[in-house]
């Protein structure tokens, strides 16, 4: 016969590990960025962006950037790249960025859009996210605004919702000083 004090510790145990698994499960989290740039057209900023050989300059946690392939023209430009990168609060641990982006103009807008799979630990984990950045003439500068689905285990939303939020705030303000000095 199982004693009570044996069914309640089997209980609790079951209950933190399915707790556990709970917090580990990879959910999708929905983030907006946005920032206004003064006398800078939405072309000249969306074109500034799309140069992938910014990156490091708009994006200083960035080590590394190659481009694997590219094709297409000015109305449909499409590239994919792998990017290395620490973490703005763990700068010991480093990530590998798979991205694709699709670059073209749209009606009233432009749009850079793409499509990361972030890689730690020798892409034993990865994410994925979709980031989706228009590009719109507003009162004479441009409105940036920036869409971005990404992948987190539920547990780890907190730290993955602050490091994109500090990555992408300096990304944007980088990119405004950019955009004053040109």
């Amino acid at each position: 016969m199982v004693s009570v004090s044996s069914r309640r510790k089997f209980i609790f145990i079951c209950t933190i590990g399915l707790l556990f698994v709970a917090g580990l499960k990879l959910q999708f989290f929905e983030a907006k960025f946005d920032i206004f740039i003064p006398g800078v057209q939405p072309q000249k900023t969306w074109e500034y962006v799309s140069d992938i050989s910014h990156l490091k300059t708009l994006n200083p946690s960035v080590l590394d950037v190659q481009i694997t392939s590219e094709n297409g023209n000015y109305a449909h430009w499409e590239y994919s790249a792998v990017i290395t990168e620490e973490m703005s609060h763990l700068p010991l641990l480093t990530n590998t960025n798979y991205v694709d982006f699709v670059v073209r103009p749209e009606i009233g807008k432009h749009l850079l859009a793409s499509k990361y799979k972030t890689c730690f630990f020798y892409d034993r984990l990865c994410l994925r996210s979709r980031s989706r950045m228009y590009f719109t003439d507003e009162k004479k500068g441009t409105k940036v605004e920036e869409f971005i689905d990404y992948e987190c285990p539920s547990f780890f939303q907190w730290f993955c919702d602050w490091e994109l939020s500090t990555q992408r705030q300096k990304y944007l303000e980088n990119l405004k000083k950019q955009m004053a000095n040109l």
